[in-house]
């Protein structure tokens, strides 16, 4: 009796030893048939359906789709080996030829309901452009939680409504604008002429890119995100009107009568947000002050924007975010130019700049290198100049003296792979998330010298650069805006956005790294312990990394790679007799129930 509780011990952990041998076959069944289900423990994508094709690991991953289903901190929303298979590469290459521009305009959408952390559905407003498998952005672009962004992957789509694994990490509000954009995967990206998307448009979308890449990213030409982040202030033509703030995280642009958190100390002035203020006030206390409006702020604060008198005018906008980039905003706008309220000149032909808008939002992933001979660039764009044509005041030819936009500020920019290659030097080229400068103020008349100002400048945008080799003999403009630099080897490239796990380490010097996708060591301080690893059957120690201490049915271990051989500890079976048939009918019936 005894002996027989051993044998059915070792034929439900799929361990068969023949006499005198205690060696465990890798894989002692036939392979399936379609009319059977596959062992719980079989994820090889062999279009049989599992017989456990649920959540073992309770991170909110179905066991198909994730990485390491006995594993709760690896929930890599993608399946494994995802850039191994070319089946599963999306979007193919990715090629500007040299000479031309593309817009680039993934399909996206917006939240209509609030999702709560948690959720595994998403309410929006159209669905239809997304399909099964697709991986989306979800960014709240503006609002109270402005800034905050997770990946997630599309698991069924309806024409309002995405059903998504794994389940939201975060809270978003509909009263928030929340942008949701789908990623493409490439298998690579040739860029020899110009990439850009649409200017930023709350209604449709616009000045986002990401994308991942499972070779390499080679700019010799442009990605140029210049200016398509959040709008600058709009100008007034004429003398009595005002002038709107820039664009920003926390909202649209405004007439700064209306605008956030003005101070006492500069009543005249106001922020936005980010964005640029432009000036306010009593219009009589401001005639003739001939400002500029102020640069949009994000990694550091622009400008402020003076009178013709030496005083501060218009207030920037507030710092936002964090080098880490554990927040994405693109680059805030700039406020626009003050009109000119002496009424000199004719009045309908003043018109004060408008404010810059600021730089785009970047964010490539590749897993083998991005070489830069070319330029990335998110960089705040230049205030516009204002206008003017001479009047008659008082017999005297005199000009308007409107004031010029403040420039926006540089955009987020976030570059990860192996390798990191930048070697452009031009002010066009390399990496660089600048900011926009200020517009230049009308002339004034020819009779009576004008004493305006130029607006402010933005403020600088956030670069971050993750990489195991980073070469950067080019352009990589990090001046004044905090830079960080990380390491790729604490990323899992294909997946995780946010670096809170480390991902391509190889501690124990084993040869192969931790936490992988689709595999990994499950542990990098034991060389003896790795997928590959012999395991021993009943010693208390998971050796070839398939989640328990046994060999599996078929020889394929959770997450899809190939166990190495295995034996059974002595005295856990060693010497004990089974025939097979009796073992293929037990299996049989235990994968019956488990069906």
């Amino acid at each position: 009796m005894h002996r027989s509780s051993a044998l059915i011990a070792l034929v439900l952990s799929g361990c068969y030893v023949t006499p005198g041998e205690e060696i465990c076959s890798s894989n002692p069944l036939p392979e399936p048939v379609e009319t059977e289900c596959d062992d719980a423990d079989d994820l090889d994508n062999d279009d049989i359906t599992d017989c456990d094709d649920t959540d073992i690991d309770g991170d909110g991953l179905r066991n198909i789709w994730d990485c390491s289903p006995r594993d709760p901190t690896l929930d890599d929303p993608h399946t494994g080996g995802r850039c191994e298979d070319p089946n599963d590469r999306d979007d193919g290459d990715l090629i500007v030829p040299l000479g031309t521009s593309l817009e680039w305009d993934p399909p996206n959408t917006t939240l209509r309901s609030d999702a709560n952390r948690g959720n595994d559905s998403l309410s929006v407003a159209s669905g239809a452009a997304f399909n099964e498998g697709d991986e989306i952005l979800i960014l709240n672009q503006q609002g109270e939680d402005a800034g905050t962004y997770e990946v997630v992957l599309v698991a069924k789509a309806t024409s309002n409504t995405l059903t998504i694994e794994p389940p939201l990490a975060h809270a978003y509000d509909s009263d928030d604008l929340v942008r949701v954009q789908r990623v493409p995967h490439y298998d690579s990206v040739t860029v020899e002429g110009t990439l850009v998307t649409p200017a930023w448009d709350p209604e449709v979308g616009g000045g986002v890119l990401m994308f991942r890449v499972c070779g390499e990213v080679s700019v010799s030409g442009r990605i140029d995100m210049d200016g398509l982040g959040f709008a600058g202030g709009q100008g007034v033509s004429g003398n009595d009107n005002l002038p709107t703030t820039g664009e920003s995280w926390n909202g649209p642009s405004v007439h700064p009568e209306n605008a956030a958190d003005e101070t006492e100390e500069y009543e005249v002035g106001a922020r936005n947000g980010g964005g640029g203020g432009a000036p306010v006030g009593d219009v009589d206390a401001l005639r003739d002050q001939n400002a500029g409006g102020a640069g949009g702020s994000l990694a550091t604060v622009g400008e402020y924007s003076y009178s013709s008198d030496g005083e501060k005018y218009a207030q920037p906008g507030m710092e936002q975010g964090t080098p880490e980039l554990d927040v994405w905003y693109m680059g805030s706008g700039g406020g626009a130019g003050a009109p000119d309220r002496e009424e000199d000149g004719d009045s309908a032909l003043n018109v004060s700049g408008n404010g810059g808008p600021g730089g785009g939002l970047v964010a490539i992933f590749a897993k083998e290198r991005i070489g830069v001979p070319g330029g990335i660039t998110a960089k705040g764009q230049r205030g516009q100049d204002a206008q003017s044509q001479l009047g008659d005041v008082d017999g005297f030819p005199i000009g308007g003296e409107p004031g010029g936009g403040g420039g926006g500020s540089g955009g987020t920019m976030m570059i990860v792979s192996d390798i990191v290659q930048i070697t452009a030097v031009g002010d066009n080229e390399g990496l660089s998330v600048r900011w926009g400068e200020g517009g230049w103020p009308a002339s004034g008349g020819v009779v009576v010298e004008s004493d305006v100002v130029r607006g402010g400048l933005g403020g600088y945008g956030y670069l971050r650069i993750d990489a195991a080799t980073l070469e950067t003999p080019g352009n990589v403009d990090t001046a004044n805006n905090g830079p960080h630099l990380g390491d790729f080897t604490q990323w899992c490239w294909e997946s995780e956005v946010l670096p809170e796990r480390p991902c391509y380490t190889d501690d124990d010097g084993d040869g192969v790294v931790a936490w992988e996708c689709g595999g990994g060591d499950c542990d990098d301080s034991d060389a003896s312990i790795n997928p590959d690893g012999e395991e021993v059957v009943g010693d208390g120690i998971d050796q070839n990394c398939d989640g328990e201490d046994r060999c599996d049915l078929d020889g394929w271990y959770q997450g899809g790679m190939k166990t190495g051989s295995c034996s059974v500890e002595s005295g856990a079976g060693a010497g004990a007799t089974l025939a097979l048939g009796i073992g293929l009918s037990m299996l049989r019936r235990r994968r019956s129930r488990s069906a």
